[in-house]
């Protein structure tokens, strides 16, 4: 007899979610078998979906276009109607869609995940807010105490978490995964094929690759700062790709270097692996990230990281093993950082050796694919 879980993501693909994304990959990757699998989102291309033993619904409206909190309402009256098809929930995510998916789990007797992807439990995410939405946040944190297993996909988020749960809660350490076969180091010789067809001029200079979306969260302003400060006789390519969600001045930066730094926008791109594949160094100067799968899959491609030394980052960078951490807000240690690894070659390489071992051993996509396939077997093999 098949087994039947609910997964509750707010964002799917083809909507654009770092979370999101990482549930397809881990999806795509696991051996179902006796599990069905219907997944509850705000977007899909059609009402509803069906692929192997997995049934994509949206909850959205024809626009897709509606708020977590009334989502979350239609997920919670999904639940109801359709309790009797399913034994367990997994909500991706911890915001008010876990809130109703927790009240649907304890009413009807539903064992029930919620994966944490950021800080929606935390100490920060309570300090940054005031007035009505502290207070909704900290009732949120009240409601969510008791669920039965909560995924932690840092160190961060999972010391987090052991700090507000009730006795009856658990938390298993889960990290996202990077599919190891899509994201690797290829040969020079390939590198520079891949180059023409990507039109970046082929020169012995480093290419140093930014992804992610254009704002300040991602810390975009200081890493421009950080290019600013650059000495005049380094001589490297910056490639930016993501999509521009806040005002900034970017194409004018594209525009005032000299010939011996080159930017470059290649805008919001469907072929991220092969630009990871042509490039040296990956920078991520963001302020606030779970576990950032850019960061992943540019460890798998043998690249040396740059990073702010903050959550799940952490996790991935190894300060001076396979990359660097510098403090939030700060492009003058940006810049230090990146000269270095720019200027000595025999860092850089080694460092992207590192990367690759570590993504290979700690976040393999398929091991981390079996981890939740073991997990959905255990927690309905009474049902």
């Amino acid at each position: 007899m098949k087994k039947n879980i609910v997964i509750v993501c707010y964002k799917y693909p083809p909507e654009y979610s770092g979370y999101g994304l990482q549930l397809k990959s881990i999806l795509d990757k696991m051996n179902l078998g006796r599990l069905n699998i219907t997944i509850l989102t705000v977007h899909s291309s059609s009402k509803s979906e069906q692929t192997n033993n997995i049934r994509i619904i949206s909850l959205g409206n024809d626009n897709n276009q509606i708020s977590t909190y009334a989502f979350s309402f239609r997920a919670f009256i999904w639940l109801v109607k359709n309790r009797n098809k399913y034994s367990l929930i997994h909500c991706i995510k911890a915001g008010p869609e876990a809130i109703a998916s927790n009240i649907i789990s304890k009413i009807f007797s539903k064992k029930i995940i919620v994966k944490v992807a950021q800080d929606e439990m935390s100490d920060r995410e309570i300090g940054s807010s005031k007035g009505l939405i502290r207070f909704n946040r900290k009732l949120r944190h009240k409601i969510l105490s008791n669920v039965d297993y909560f995924v932690a996909i840092s160190e961060e988020i999972n010391k987090s978490l052991k700090q507000r749960i009730s006795r009856s809660s658990h938390v298993l350490r889960i990290p996202n995964g990077v599919d190891i076969e899509k994201y690797k180091p290829i040969g020079e010789k390939q590198k520079k094929e891949l180059k023409l067809q990507l039109n970046i001029e082929i020169n012995e200079s480093p290419i140093i690759l930014f992804a992610g979306a254009i704002n300040k969260r991602k810390g975009v302003h200081d890493l421009l700062k950080a290019i600013d400060l650059l000495d005049e006789d380094i001589n490297c390519t910056f490639i930016f790709c993501g999509p521009i969600l806040e005002k900034i001045d970017f194409m004018d930066y594209v525009e005032q270097y000299n010939e011996n730094i080159k930017l470059i926008y290649a805008g919001k791109v469907s072929n991220l692996n092969q630009f990871m594949k042509i490039s040296d160094i990956f920078i991520l100067p963001s302020y606030s990230e779970g576990l950032p799968n850019v960061l992943l899959e540019a460890a798998a491609s043998g690249l040396a990281l740059l990073s702010t030394d903050i959550g799940g980052n952490r996790d991935i960078v190894k300060d001076s093993v396979n990359g660097f951490l510098v403090s939030t807000n700060d492009s003058k240690s940006l810049k230090e950082k990146v000269e270095i690894l720019i200027k000595r070659e025999n860092i850089r390489k080694e460092m992207g050796n590192n990367s690759r071992k570590i993504a290979v051993n700690k976040f393999n996509l398929d091991k981390i694919a079996k981890t939740y396939s073991d997990l959905y077997y255990q927690l309905t093999k009474d049902v």
